[in-house]
């Protein structure tokens, strides 16, 4: 077997030497010689091609030339030199002709003296008249020779594509030209390839039309290219450069008229696969004589052992897999017996391993293609197998997640919890149970998912393995948390409901009794001298009113909104209003070492706003900021323009607008993440008891924000809180400050007035104030006698309360005053909030409403502005 084996090898290897080794040498000498003509071949058509653009460039150059040339002898005729027959000829010249952007007539001095332009130009003519040209180098050359000169290229300001001027005598004038050059670029841009690139470069060496617009916009230098610096000077060539990193075979052309020089370059890439058919060709030819090489010795060797070497090679061949051939019957008969045994031995293969792919299809088919997570750990919790799932829900491929440590997927919260039921279920040698936790991806994005485990033991009872299957719950689980979040919607929405229920309930009581407290004190102060000892108590009596009905206000607020005018606004008016209030210098000396800075927007949008609401908004979010800062510290307030593509930054649920905005940043030690998400809650504080009132003012700054079409967002951190108001913008320029008004300058001419309300103490109060201020009185004490009042006796206005119990209220009287005079104007007065009652009454012509309790100044203004308002 050993001499057989030997020869075999002697005839293989005599055989390849002998045939092989001359088409070597033959093969090779094809080879160079291709190589020396394709070479040629292939800088000879480069060149062609580079001569032939150049015509064509030269062609193109001369059609403005001719054109201009044309334009000179009709203006150097005398017929035609007067100043509106060269505009004529100038416009009608620009605007039918492909090749220019303008024309300029120049005097010999260089000045315009007319100009040819595009009628979207035509607006510049006056601009142009008069520039003087005579520093440019080509006109002077134009002057001195006579004949036509072109510029430099430039980018023009017209069109920002590269253009160049072209100047030409005209008599003693001067025409010069700014040529477009779109179309030659456009025809270069057209000969070019994916195989062939045509650039022009001009006299500096740089780039002005090339494929790529990048380039040319970049004005790339090719100064350092031995091809191009030469034609520069005047030698045009064919040769191999490189530009961009890519190597070229290029021909350079000289363009006599501009200077230029036209490159046309192909990639040394493509010659290189021109030499692939013929390297083909003969590596095929090498392969084929190979192949024959093997089939002779082959055949010879099989003469001195064809049996032994058919059972080798079918041996060879069922060992591969295949074992639809088997070993051939033979005349030997210890050959024909291995020749049995091998063909016994691969049909019991075959059989085994279509069993073995049937049950591996069936396990493949079940776990690569289930969307669940398959694992399978070993009793340290290392990763051996894993299906495609894994990347998908961590972002580790599959080669890489085996072998890794299991906990390492796992949320650090989770993995404690997990291993110890792990533990625990094989202390009780339970085999499968289930389990929840958190697998973190590579972005830091967490998926929830629900692990089945299955769990294998030793005969002795130890964890062999472990199998797990992992189904993403992590929809479900948003949508509990989504469910959960609704229901804690749900439920503040029903306090906020009952807190409605409550304010309403008892705002109307009791804003009736602190009417007195508020007026009856205000009216006893204008009888009394300013030396008078009972002024201080009466004040004392008045603002502990005032205060009530400030919480009782807020209450409402809260509850059902609040009831207001809206007028433009400008918001740093409103800031600087507060900073100049009583109770901003109080919160001032009660914090020393706080500095408060306010820097405004100087030009600042107009909001629509209750200024009063508005106000009481920054003082609660200024008076929550010095609040938190429990030393020393710094309060900034600031105001801004948020133009409508950068609300998305500060508030991305926001519907789109422009809004004006004011920041208020503290340096406090800032608000938990926990707590910012009740803030705005009804009573909801983290100071001490007593220290910020009633636990309303976020609430209700939220509240009246929110009623005005705006939101507020929070930023805090360790190093301090921001909050931002947005506030709807207005379109208005500007806005006119109301002056303040004084109980004296409200006085009336003896109109009479009906007051209308059910509590007999507010029937005195408002009497008595509008009797101070000169108006005639008459009350009554509900709805049906107000209407036989007035069916009898005119007044001139009527003052009504919304809640009269029992009868009518304020609406339905209104409207039957309304049907027995429409003509009758009226005032509403309101213990409540804005209600649907007070909208639709205001809506049926009644001119304004006043809430309760009102002062007298108030109650002078409300009065004034209805009684003044023309029906």
């Amino acid at each position: 077997m050993k001499k057989t084996h030997t020869l075999r090898q002697s005839l293989i290897t005599s055989h390849i030497l002998v045939s092989l080794i001359p088409l070597c040498f033959i093969a090779l000498f094809i080879l160079l010689f291709i190589i020396r003509n394709a070479n040629e071949d292939f800088r000879v058509r480069i060149d062609l091609l580079s001569k032939g653009i150049r015509g064509q460039i030269e062609l193109f150059m001369d059609q403005p030339l001719t054109s201009l040339n044309t334009i000179g002898s009709m203006l150097s005729d005398s017929k035609s030199a007067s100043e509106d027959n060269i505009t004529r000829i100038l416009n009608t010249h620009i605007r039918e002709s492909l090749y220019f952007e303008s024309i300029y007539l120049l005097n010999p001095i260089g000045e315009v003296i007319n100009a040819g332009l595009p009628v979207e130009r035509e607006l510049s003519r006056p601009d142009l008249i008069g520039i003087n040209l005579v520093h440019k180098r080509e006109f002077q050359a134009v002057r001195v020779t006579g004949r036509p000169q072109w510029s430099d290229t430039f980018l023009s300001l017209v069109s920002g594509k590269i253009s160049l001027t072209l100047y030409v005598p005209s008599g003693k004038n001067v025409l010069a030209a700014d040529i477009n050059l779109t179309t030659l670029a456009q025809f270069i841009d057209r000969l070019s390839s994916d195989t062939v690139v045509t650039m022009v470069i001009d006299s500096n060496g740089a780039i002005i039309f090339h494929p790529n617009p990048d380039l040319v916009k970049r004005s790339i230098m090719l100064n350092d290219i031995d091809l191009v610096s030469a034609a520069l000077a005047g030698e045009e060539r064919v040769g191999h450069f490189t530009l961009q990193g890519k190597s070229f075979l290029g021909s350079t052309s000289i363009i006599e008229q501009t200077g230029w020089v036209s490159l046309i370059a192909e990639p040394t890439e493509k010659f290189s696969s021109f030499l692939i058919i013929p390297l083909l060709i003969i590596g095929s030819g090498i392969c084929a004589a190979v192949g024959l090489s093997l089939v002779l010795a082959v055949l010879r060797a099989q003469k001195l052992s064809r049996p032994l070497t058919e059972i080798t090679a079918k041996s060879s061949i069922i060992a591969q897999g295949d074992y639809t051939n088997p070993v051939p019957p033979n005349n030997f008969s210890e050959l024909q017996q291995l020749a049995d045994s091998i063909n016994q031995m691969a049909t019991a293969i075959q059989k085994r391993e279509a069993e073995l792919r049937d049950k591996e299809l069936n396990y493949r088919e079940l776990v690569e293609n289930t969307s669940n997570l398959v694992l399978r750990l070993d009793r340290n919790f290392i990763i051996s197998y894993a299906n495609h799932t894994i990347q998908r829900l961590t972002g580790t491929p599959i080669a890489n997640a085996i072998g890794m440590y299991f906990r390492i997927f796992i949320v650090a919260d989770d993995w404690p919890t997990l291993e110890k039921s792990i533990r625990s279920w094989v202390e009780d040698r339970i085999e499968s149970n289930d389990a929840e936790c958190r697998i973190r991806n590579q972005d830091g994005e967490t998926s929830h998912l629900l692990l089945s485990f299955n769990l294998h033991y030793s005969d002795e009872g130890s964890l062999t393995d472990l199998n797990i299957i992992g189904h993403d719950i992590t929809v479900r689980y948003e949508i509990e948390q989504q469910q959960k979040e609704l229901e804690m919607k749900r439920q503040q929405s029903h306090k906020m409901e009952l807190l409605g229920l409550m304010a309403g309930g008892v705002a109307h009581d009791l804003n009736n009794i602190l009417a007195g407290i508020i007026n009856y004190p205000e009216l006893l102060l204008l009888d009394l001298d300013k030396d008078n000892p009972l002024r201080r108590p009466l004040i004392t009596i008045q603002k502990s009113g005032e205060r009530a009905a400030a919480v009782v206000a807020d209450l409402l607020t809260v509850a059902r909104g609040s009831a207001a005018v809206h007028e433009p606004t400008d918001l740093n008016h409103l800031v600087n209003n507060y900073f100049t209030t009583p109770e901003f210098q109080k919160l001032q000396d009660s914090h020393p070492d706080i500095e408060l800075t306010f820097t405004p927007c100087p030009d600042i949008w107009l909001c629509n706003c209750s200024p009063i609401h508005i106000e009481k908004t920054i003082m609660n979010l200024v008076m929550n900021a010095f609040e938190a800062i429990k030393t020393q510290g710094r309060v900034e307030v600031t105001t801004a323009n948020i133009a409508a593509e950068k609300l998305a930054d500060i508030a991305a649920n926001q519907p789109p607008g422009k809004y004006v905005a004011m920041t208020v940043r503290d340096t406090g030690k800032g608000i938990s993440e926990a707590d910012q998400k009740r803030i705005f809650e009804p009573f909801f504080s983290k100071k001490g008891l007593g220290r910020s009132g009633t636990g309303l003012g976020l609430t209700v700054a939220w509240n009246s924000v929110r009623e005005h079409g705006g939101t507020i967002a929070v930023n805090s951190n360790s190093s301090g809180t921001q909050f931002t108001v947005l506030l709807p913008a207005l379109n208005e320029a500007s806005v006119s400050q109301k002056q303040p008004e004084e109980a004296a300058h409200l006085r009336g001419n003896g109109e009479h007035i009906l007051v209308v309300d059910d509590e007999e103490s507010l029937r005195e109060i408002a009497c008595n104030m509008l009797r101070l201020l000169d108006y005639k009185t008459s009350s009554v004490k509900s709805g049906e006698e107000a209407l036989t009042f007035l069916r009898n006796t005119p007044v001139d206005l009527v003052l009504l309360d919304m809640q009269m119990d029992p009868g009518m209220n304020g609406r339905e009287t209104y409207s039957r005053i309304k049907k027995d005079n429409p003509l009758q104007k009226a005032l509403i007065a309101t213990g409540y909030s804005t209600s649907k009652d007070v909208e639709a009454t205001l809506r049926e012509g009644a001119g304004a409403f006043i809430k309760k309790p009102y002062s007298l100044l108030s109650l002078g203004q409300a009065v004034h502005k209805v009684l003044q308002r023309d029906m």
